[in-house]
């Protein structure tokens, strides 16, 4: 018998807009933004910001940098990148691009990145490398 291939619901308008409504009550959110803010270097200036959802986070981010931080944020939920477009509306340092993690994406093979950051995916520079081979940190 074929096996069906899993449903993200993130695609659905639904359950993203659900997950905004409730995520600022979400418990021990901030204390856990809290502790990753403290493992990325005050002077980071380019940022990959993976699952990136509404850019909660790498907004966060940008305001605790000390240098003038550029940074790409990847999702494929069109709500989230929606979320993502407003919060950075006329930030030109904040290339949003929607892509699904599912297929390979070599936009940061070009780029140098500082720091990689995401709810999903937080890691040192050497387990980055062993996940995303062709990923250069500054």
């Amino acid at each position: 018998m074929p096996t069906k291939a899993p449903v993200n619901l993130w695609t659905s308008a639904g359950h993203a807009g659900d997950y905004l409504g409730r995520a600022d009550s979400i418990p021990n959110r901030g204390e856990g933004e809290s502790t990753l803010l403290e493992f990325i270097p005050a002077k980071t200036q380019r940022v990959l910001d993976l699952g990136t959802g509404d850019g909660r986070l790498l907004a966060l981010v940008k305001a605790a940098s000390t240098a003038k931080l550029e940074a790409v944020a990847v999702d494929f939920s069109p709500a989230m990148l929606s979320a993502a477009g407003e919060r950075f509306a006329g930030d030109s340092s904040i290339t949003i691009v929607n892509h699904n993690l599912d297929h390979p994406y070599r936009f940061w093979a070009s780029s140098m990145l500082s720091c990689p950051a995401s709810r999903f995916i937080i890691c040192t520079r050497k387990e980055a490398r062993a996940l995303y081979g062709d990923l250069r940190l500054a």
